[in-house]
Formats: structure tokens, C-alpha cells, sequence
């Protein structure tokens, strides 16, 4: 039923307005059955796929969005923090774009510090490093998101990331506030 289906949504061309929808419907399933480098090449296509639609712009979001996904999946967590920051922040996945992008470089940064994964082999001069480049891109990124959408209470996981990275990073009257708010 898939491989019909498949066939039929092959058959839109590129000027029509549901390609990008074809495109992402074929990307998505089978998903499982592909490799990650091909399901990105086909989630990228459809990144690079001009726009027809108004539906097409939110496409092209979760096209990026899914990358950044596999790549992570594929422990590639550099690949993926730079994939995430390609997501618009104003779209409908920004807000689960930085979500994502920050706890991957958390994770990141508690690996390098407890010297664990691809980190168990450097020096701990060099984990402390790796670990403080990771907090920094990831209060990079919710600095970012603050300067085209508010994060306070209605936001808590953002919100939560944000108060502990303000922490993480030293800047503890800024955290104090943050988690009085939340609270």
C-alpha cells in the first residue's frame, strides 16, 4: 500500500501546489527502511523546494526540523545543533527547534564534563572546554529565541532550559528572577 501510494504522490510535478506535501508524505514513510543519509537528502529537497503553497513554508520548517532530528539520531550532535539553528524561529517548529537544539548541547556539555561517549578519550582541560563552548552555544540559542518571542511561565520547558543555563553560565541574578518566575 505504501509503494502505491508512493507512486501516485511521485506523479505531482513541481509546479503543483501539494508537491512539497508529496514530497514530505514520501520522506516520512518509510522512514525506518532507509538510511539516514538518504532520508536527509530527501528532507533537504524539500528544504530547497521553492514554496507554492502557504503550507509549503511550515513543510520546509519540519523538513529541517526532521534533519536535525536524524542527525542527532545518528550521534551527530554537531550536525544536528547546526541544523536546528536553520529552523526559523518564528515559525510553527521554533519554539520545539530550540527546545531540541539546547537539550542536545546540554547533553553535549554534561557528557564532556563527566567524560563520557566521544568524550572519554580527551583530556580534561579539553572536556571542561568542549563542555563550556556546549553551555554557551545553548544560552547562545535561548538568547536568540528571547529577541523574537518572550519566554516566561506560559513557555515553562523553555523557561526551565533558560533558568538553568542562566545558572550554568554564571549569571545567577538573572537565574534568580527567571526561577521566581517560573515558580
Amino acid at each position: 500500500l505504501v509503494g502505491k501510494a508512493s507512486n501516485l504522490l511521485r506523479l505531482i510535478p513541481k509546479a503543483n501546489e501539494l508537491y512539497i506535501r508529496a514530497r514530505y508524505l514520501m520522506a516520512t514513510s518509510g522512514i525506518d527502511k532507509r538510511s539516514a543519509k538518504e532520508s536527509i537528502k530527501l528532507y533537504k529537497l524539500i528544504e530547497d523546494s521553492p514554496a507554492v503553497s502557504v503550507e509549503d513554508h511550515s513543510l520546509k520548517q519540519m523538513a529541517i526540523l526532521a534533519q536535525a532530528r536524524i542527525d542527532l539520531d545518528a550521534n551527530r550532535d554537531d550536525l544536528a545543533a547546526k541544523t536546528y539553528e536553520r529552523v526559523l524561529l518564528t515559525g510553527p517548529v521554533g519554539e520545539t527547534a530550540t527546545i531540541e537544539l539546547v537539550r542536545t548541547l546540554i547533553s553535549r556539555a554534561e557528557q564532556a564534563l563527566y567524560n563520557e561517549g566521544k568524550f572519554a578519550r580527551l583530556s580534561e582541560p579539553r572536556r571542561k572546554r568542549v563542555g563550556a563552548l556546549a553551555i554557551q552555544r545553548a544560552m547562545a540559542a535561548i538568547d536568540r529565541y528571547r529577541k523574537v518571542t518572550e519566554i516566561d511561565w506560559r513557555k515553562p520547558e523553555l523557561h526551565t532550559l533558560m533558568s538553568f543555563l542562566l545558572v550554568k553560565s554564571g549569571r545567577y541574578d538573572e537565574a534568580r528572577l527567571a526561577y521566581a518566575e517560573l515558580i
